[in-house]
């Protein structure tokens, strides 16, 4: 990703390049897009769709993706430091080795939960984050010091997956 007159250039995973102004990013398709080492600081990206994009490396801290879906997204080693992801879908994504330190993803008692169902944790750095109210199930990998439940977790129904 490069930002050169106010455009976010990026691959979508077929090799398109995509060229969206950087003002306007919240609420953006970035489905299946490489954003692999994208500098995303400093961006509005509530509600956008990262749904199977590539996101290796990305660097995500501070910012707001609240809302935003994750849904089978692969961000190893992605830096998501002191970002908000309330009401976020992680489902099934991977996020081996992300650096997570001081992130919000705690969802208040009423409102969408963040969901973390099935998606890989391993490897994260987390001290300080928040996860009160997220979502997780059984298939969701943690780091071996990781205890969903005295961190406020609520263990999700698997019935939605059937």
């Amino acid at each position: 990703m490069t930002a050169a007159a106010n455009l976010l250039r990026v691959l979508s995973i077929d090799g398109t390049p995509m060229e969206i102004p950087v003002r306007h990013l919240a609420d953006r398709d970035f489905d299946s897009a490489n954003l692999a080492r994208a500098d995303l600081r400093g961006q509005h990206l509530e509600g956008g769709n990262f749904a199977d994009a590539l996101m290796d490396d990305v660097n995500l801290s501070g910012v707001d993706c609240h809302g935003a879906s994750f849904y089978r997204a692969r961000m190893h080693r992605a830096s998501m430091k002191a970002g908000v992801f309330c009401a976020a879908d992680f489902q099934l994504a991977d996020l081996r080795d992300a650096d997570i330190r001081n992130a919000d993803f705690s969802s208040p008692v009423g409102v969408v939960s963040t969901d973390l169902s099935h998606a890989d944790l391993s490897g994260v750095l987390w001290e300080g984050a928040t996860f009160t109210g997220a979502k997780y199930d059984s298939g969701t990998i943690f780091p071996e010091d990781f205890d969903p439940v005295a961190l406020g977790m609520a263990f999700a129904d698997e019935a939605h997956d059937k």
